[in-house]
């Protein structure tokens, strides 16, 4: 935009800022050009710069502008060489760059002939004035004269009032696509405008756009009054209705979707490309994607399975013969039957004759006819048992079973018949029947013995094997080679069992801890927990850690003063600070102050502009939700921790906080989230980085997380423990009142800060911190009012019950 508006008048040149714009045209003391008529009459027009051009804007109600010989009115560009007139004076725009706008002001011959203002006949005039009245005109009529002068103060009035609008109003940006929409700006007046640029007063407006297809556009704009806002708005399409049409029966999918929808069953889809999952018994599975254009209207989509199948035609000499195929009967032969694709087995049985059993390979969609197939006699029937029973049978090799059994063989040859069971010597045994005979086959099994020490913690338990009991502990047992069942019991403590699988050359050893009821709740509580809302929740262990820096160290501040902590409870602690999506339950209309920022609002981002009291409220309403014990009371209109806190949804401790980011729960600790060492490297959170740099001052150098505000929440790796964003996106709320106390017990056990003040710990760096000092872990800041970069999660205890 030009710095300077020089005007080049017939009494010299004068220069004006950029900060006077607009150049006023007008009779009145204000104006810059001056033109003939009344001294206190509004301007007639003006010239501006918008965008770097100049814009010449004629006022509402007036006329005789003229550009380049054309009359014109409302708002026209100029470029170069243009020439404007009107009351007998000419501006040209002699030269336009981003230094200067020259404008050259000439005054036609005998424009400034005004006339002195008329006197009725019986008024008298301050002095004598010498009036210049073209020859043969006439002097109005008294009435005549008055209409006059009531007719000029309505016109003055009326410009007046548009040229307050248009010299207060500033032009601003608005698009809305799709680009041909007729967009409504909701104002008070009119609201002039040249293609997407429109004139508005300082404050509120709402921006209306409708068009058949897409959801109604209606949104909320500012204008600050600083000049060149721009507001860009994307109509959504609305949702396309699609109908997936395919065979009877099939189940459709659609990724990312949990339900699961029938043929010719309307779905509503967002404009855009879905993974679609097609399966029906017999057929293979439709995997494609479909893509859905949106606008509302009906997407028909035809899905044609392939059949998983193949028809098989079969026959026997005798026929009759009964087919099956995996224990189901499929007809008698001669048959056509159909068989899924895979490797099958087809057997003929027919009484008095042995079974025959055809492998085949079956091609979906290829039809086969297998070669006749010719039964033989069945010789005999063979009836084998075992002691102890279950043990697998084979016949010349082939499986026939787990005994006890009935088996046909061939007639008049000898067959190898095995029986073998796990922990057991195999037996063997030849069998030869002749034509039609029987014979039954008993087989004692000799075990196959394996040593195994049995030890408990505490000694003494009875032993139990496979429901047997052999004794207390430590005893040593021989058990056969096969999975033996062992259970311990002790009295006052929980029962225990194990599976061992003896080995007769190589003794082992078994040894289990009993546990008492409290010791065996605690071991069984899952790690990880899921809230009403499905955010999920990891569980920490106790220890001993130190909180604070070294004094004198880099960036230390005097409220960092080291002590020693020893964290006795186990509790969870939220793997993602609270999002907008999350905090909306509590509060609807919570905007994290999209006012001014608006991204801070995104559902997927973390909950700002939360005051500690609104924190601490969402996590009772969160109790509340699950029927666990709320953590804050109410006391004197405020909420306050309860005395003693129990397994409701709370903020965490410092103590707990620090225990989960900088020292990970025992596994070490770091100075900063991402190291020991400046500055971070790539994607090592949301900090005050380069995509921030009008926003903030202090920014990390040659550092980019392409989030200039806070980012949806887990955008970046977690630590080692599963938590994301503790360093970086938003500070949080602590659970303590904030102190600076700089002595401590020796070891302070889960302690819980202050019991009383007026401000509360913040704990963590945030998107707008980009100095080594905040970025540190030990950090401590503090506050009591809501900020576009503080949040919060959460915490709480793990169930710590006596059992009954």
């Amino acid at each position: 935009m030009a710095r300077e508006v020089i005007l080049v008048l017939p009494e010299g040149e004068r220069s004006l800022s950029a900060d006077e714009l607009p150049v006023l045209l007008g009779s009145g003391a204000g104006a810059h050009i001056r033109l003939p008529g009344p001294a206190g009459a509004p301007p007639a027009a003006s010239i501006n710069l918008l965008d770097d051009r100049a814009l010449v804007q004629c006022y509402p109600g007036i006329s005789g502008l003229v550009l380049n010989g054309e009359a014109i009115s409302g708002a026209q560009w100029l470029e170069e060489g243009d020439r404007l007139a009107i009351a007998g004076v000419e501006v040209m725009l002699d030269s336009l760059s981003p230094e200067a706008m020259r404008l050259n002001v000439s005054y036609l011959a005998r424009a400034w002939d005004t006339r002195p203002p008329e006197l009725a006949d019986d008024e008298e005039g301050p002095a004598a004035i010498a009036v210049r009245r073209p020859a043969g005109e006439s002097r109005p009529a008294p009435a005549q004269h008055r209409w006059l002068r009531l007719a000029a103060g309505v016109l003055l009035a009326l410009l007046g009032g548009s040229a307050v609008f248009v010299f207060t109003a500033e032009g601003v940006l608005i698009e809305v696509e799709p680009a041909d929409v007729a967009v409504d700006v909701d104002a008070l007046l009119p609201t002039p405008h040249v293609g997407a640029r429109y004139l508005l007063w300082k404050g509120k407006y709402r921006v209306r756009a409708e068009r058949e297809g897409y959801y109604p556009l209606d949104e909320e704009i500012e204008v600050g009054g600083e000049g060149g806002q721009e507001f860009r708005f994307a109509m959504r399409l609305l949702p396309g209705r699609v109908v997936v049409d395919t065979v009877a029966g099939a189940e459709v999918r659609i990724e990312g979707m949990d339900d699961v929808f029938s043929p010719g069953e309307e779905i509503s889809l967002d404009p855009g490309t879905y993974a679609l999952t097609v399966s029906a018994p017999r057929y293979s599975d439709l995997n494609v994607p479909l893509t859905v254009k949106g606008g509302g209207g009906l997407e028909p989509f035809t899905a044609e399975l392939e059949p998983d199948w193949a028809e098989i035609t079969a026959s026997s000499d005798p026929p009759g013969a009964e087919l099956r195929s995996e224990g189901q009967v499929l007809g008698t032969t001669p048959a056509t039957v159909e068989l899924l694709s895979g490797e099958r087995e087809l057997s003929f049985s027919r009484p008095g004759f042995a079974t025959h059993r055809e492998p085949l390979t079956v091609v979906a969609g290829s039809p086969q006819t297998i070669p006749t197939i010719r039964l033989q006699p069945a010789a005999g029937v063979l009836r084998v048992r075992t002691d102890p029973p279950g043990a697998s049978i084979t016949v010349d090799g082939d499986f026939r079973g787990g005994s006890p059994a009935t088996v046909e063989v061939s007639p008049d040859r000898a067959h190898r018949v095995v029986v073998s069971r796990a922990g057991y010597e195999s037996q063997e045994r030849t069998v030869t029947l002749g034509r039609g005979a029987e014979q039954s086959l008993t087989i004692r099994l000799e075990p196959r013995l394996g040593t195994v020490r049995v030890l408990s913690r505490p000694a003494g338990a009875q032993v139990s094997v496979n429901g047997q009991p052999v004794g207390q502990t430590p005893l040593e047992l021989q058990l056969p080679s096969a999975p033996q069942q062992l259970a311990f019991s002790l009295e006052g403590h929980v029962a225990q069992s194990r599976e061992v699988v003896p080995q007769p050359a190589y003794p082992q050893e078994v040894e289990v801890e009993l546990l008492t009821p409290r010791q065996h709740m605690l071991a069984a509580q899952p790690t990880e927990i899921e809230t009403s809302q499905d955010a999920k929740m990891v569980m920490l262990f106790p220890g001993e850690f130190e909180m604070g820096s070294q004094r004198g160290s880099q960036g230390w501040r005097n409220n960092e003063v080291r002590r020693r902590v020893r964290i006795t409870k186990r509790y969870y602690l939220g793997v993602r600070e609270v999002t907008n999506e999350e905090f909306r339950d509590f509060i609807p209309n919570h905007t994290s102050g999209a006012e001014r920022f608006r991204s801070l609002a995104v559902d997927s981002s973390p909950a700002v502009n939360v005051d500690w009291q609104a924190a601490a409220a969402f996590c009772n309403w969160l109790s509340s939700q699950e029927n666990l014990p709320l953590q804050y009371q109410a006391r004197a209109g405020r909420l306050i921790p309860v005395a003693e806190p129990g397994t409701g949804y709370r903020l965490p401790t410092e103590a707990e906080w620090v225990w989960a980011a900088r020292y990970r729960g025992g596994s070490g600790n770091s100075r900063y989230p991402w190291g020991e060492r400046m500055p971070p490297p790539a994607r090592s959170g949301n900090y005050a980085d380069q995509s921030a740099s009008s926003l903030v001052t202090n920014v990390l150098s040659g550092y980019n997380d392409f989030f200039p505000f806070t980012a949806p929440v887990g955008s970046f790796p977690a630590n080692p423990l599963g938590f994301h964003d503790l360093g970086g996106n938003v500070a949080e709320w602590m659970g303590d009142y904030y102190g600076t106390d700089t002595l401590y017990p020796n070891f302070e056990v889960d302690p819980r800060g202050p019991q009383e003040g007026r401000f509360h710990v913040i704990r963590g760096s945030s998107w707008l911190h980009g100095t080594l000092r905040e970025l540190r872990w030990a950090f401590r800041d503090f506050g009591e009012a809501e900020r576009l970069d503080v949040g919060f999660r959460l915490a709480r205890y793990a169930e710590l019950q006596e059992p009954e």
